[in-house]
């Protein structure tokens, strides 16, 4: 209602079209459908729904349940038992600071910010006295409040005006009409719509009136509605499709407008630049521009609204089947934010070995890497733009869980969390090393020492086959030395390690140990009364260079035979004879030359290691 409602009147009617109820429910959220609400108003960006005992799903119990923009509830408040008779007109009303609900046999008021009880006014104080006593059990009645000043009115059209922060009474007046429809508070001006089809005015600071009469409005129902905007006041009559509309200046009405597939057309708020119009027996509501009186496309709901109300783009609905639904839920209250995690194509983690990880993140922020739940060491709290990467040395053999977590820099960005990257581990590689002696040695007991990279248990084998007690052999520091008897022969020995340590890989190596026999005999042949070889001695001379080269002899001892008594010195010449030539083929060989003139006409040989 306007300030100068003494000289308002109903302008002529003004069309308002609309799209048919069936039209797409898009941008519809259904909250809170197992709770049946007779009234919603919106304080700030959150609305405020009344579920009132005696109606619906909930005949026993009131409550006052706050929810905000994106459908959360942030309270729920505990009205008790008792009962209202289910109301065709909204038991709830806000100046958009405190909110008020009839509740039993009186009202209590709240803070629309805190939710704490400011009052609790019941009818039956005696200090109210009253002198017509509201009865909040009829089926009709409802609220407006300016300030500190509430105003209640009941089926018969009385209005009681109270204080909201003493309780005290302000002032009343007598039935203008009945039964009561609606009520609204436009600039200190409380408007009234009543049976049979009536608006009435009062000053809110002392209930005198702010007309010099009441105006005739088209025939009330069930339903009907009021609501202020501007210099106008919209009504519905709850018995048609037209809304009605009061104008300044003047005092007479000229018709109502006609909405398109609005059948009894009731509960009605203003949103913005829109009225929002609802009907008792249509599953829909209808924006309407307050300016312009052009229609927007209806908006389907599961059941009939039983009361609108709106802030900012959000439109909300109490329906009549229960739940409160949501129109034009704004952008979320907090922007989705997106990550990945990626590892290089084919990467094959190894204990201990660096691999490198990969987060690409939707907006900039901070990333934490993740091994299993365990945030990975020098990973944590990395600044990234689009991508950023952690170097990730495995301790632990297997199927790893990988995953990252971000903190958008932006606090508008949801934090996110990576789906989970699987990579599977290998043990870290080790090495053996085997100390066999690299000479050939001789044929009997052989020492085979052996290293681990780690500890372990060292086991040797030849050709498949394990030297006896060298088996598992425990090498806690990593050596351990199998003592074998070996043939004559080269012998590949193999040993293999096999780790304490799970996270460490088996390994072996393979080195071949060469046998031979301790002593290599032989013999060089000289014609009788000579020293020089002939073809028969350098033949056996060099197949016994070439044994002794393979045997990896060290030393050889020549002894020089004669052809009998007096032929020392051609026995030693003979012996020099050959030395000269060992020499010669077997480098680092130590000869020693001995001579005898016993009969022979050669040069023994002997080899040893």
């Amino acid at each position: 209602m306007v300030g100068a409602l003494a000289a308002v009147a109903l302008a002529g009617a003004t069309l308002i079209p609309s799209a048919p109820a069936g039209a797409a429910t898009g941008g519809v959220t259904l909250v809170d459908s197992g709770t049946t609400f007779t009234g919603v108003v919106t304080v700030g960006s959150n609305v405020w729904a009344y579920a009132q005992g005696g109606c619906g799903a909930n005949p026993n119990e009131s409550y006052l349940d706050e929810f905000n923009p994106y459908g959360q509830m942030i309270r729920s408040i505990d009205l008790g038992a008792a009962a209202l008779a289910c109301l065709s007109t909204e038991p709830i009303t806000t100046d958009g600071s405190v909110v008020a609900v009839l509740n039993g046999d009186g009202v209590t008021v709240v803070d629309g910010s805190s939710g704490a009880t400011l009052n609790s006014i019941s009818f039956s104080d005696p200090v109210l006295n009253f002198a017509y006593p509201p009865n909040p059990f009829s089926p009709e009645g409802a609220l407006a409040v300016s300030g500190t000043t509430l105003v209640v009115v009941d089926w018969e059209g009385h209005a009681f005006a109270v204080d909201i922060t003493s309780g005290a009474p302000l002032w009343q007046v007598p039935p203008a009409c009945n039964p009561f429809f609606g009520a609204t508070v436009d600039q200190g001006v409380l408007g009234l719509l009543c049976f049979p089809g009536m608006i009435s005015a009062y000053n809110m600071t002392d209930g005198t009136p702010a007309l010099p009469g009441n105006v005739s409005t088209p025939a009330l129902g069930y339903g009907a509605s009021m609501v202020a905007s501007g210099a106008y006041a919209y009504f519905t009559t709850g018995l048609s499709d037209t809304i009605g509309r009061l104008s300044v200046p003047g005092y007479s009405f000229s018709g109502v407008a006609s909405v398109p597939g609005g059948a009894d057309l009731s509960a009605i708020t203003v949103v913005g630049a829109n009225l929002w119009v609802g009907s008792t027996s249509v599953n829909a509501i209808w924006p309407v521009g307050v300016v312009s009186g052009a229609p927007g496309t209806a908006v389907t709901l599961p059941t009939p609204a039983v009361s609108i109300a709106g802030e900012g783009g959000v439109v909300w609905a109490a329906l009549q089947g229960g739940g409160l639904a949501e129109v034009g839920q704004p952008v979320p209250l907090f922007l989705a934010s997106s990550l990945t995690l990626s590892a290089p194509s084919g990467a094959s983690p190894v204990v201990g070995s660096p691999t490198t990880l990969t987060a690409t993140v939707s907006t900039p922020g901070t990333v934490t890497f993740y091994d299993g739940s365990t945030a990975i060491p020098g990973c944590s709290g990395l600044s990234a733009t689009t991508t950023v990467t952690c170097a990730w040395s495995p301790t632990i053999v297997g199927a790893r869980s990988l995953s990252a977590t971000l903190t958008p820099t932006d606090p508008s960005y949801l934090h996110s969390t990576s789906p989970t990257l699987t990579l599977t581990v290998a043990p870290e590689p080790t090495t053996v090393t085997a100390a066999f002696p690299s000479a050939p040695v001789a044929s009997g007991p052989v020492s085979l020492p052996a290293t681990g990279s780690v500890a372990g248990t060292l086991s040797f084998s030849v050709g498949g086959s394990f030297l006896p007690g060298c088996v598992g052999l425990a090498a806690p520091s990593g050596s351990a030395t199998c003592h074998a008897s070996l043939g004559v022969g080269s012998h590949p020995v193999t040993v293999a390690l096999a780790p304490y340590g799970a996270n460490d890989a088996p390994s072996n190596v393979t080195q071949v140990v060469k046998v031979v026999s301790r002593l290599l005999s032989g013999s060089v042949p000289f014609a009788r009364g000579s020293s020089a070889l002939d073809p028969a001695g350098r033949a056996a001379l060099a197949r016994l260079v070439a044994a002794i080269a393979a045997g990896g002899y060290t030393q050889v001892h020549l002894v020089g035979l004669g052809d009998g008594p007096g032929t020392g010195a051609l026995a030693r010449a003979r012996a020099v004879t050959v030395a000269v030539i060992l020499r010669h083929e077997l480098s680092g060989v130590r000869i020693v030359v001995g001579a005898q003139p016993n009969p022979g006409s050669r040069v023994v040989v002997v080899a040893s290691l």
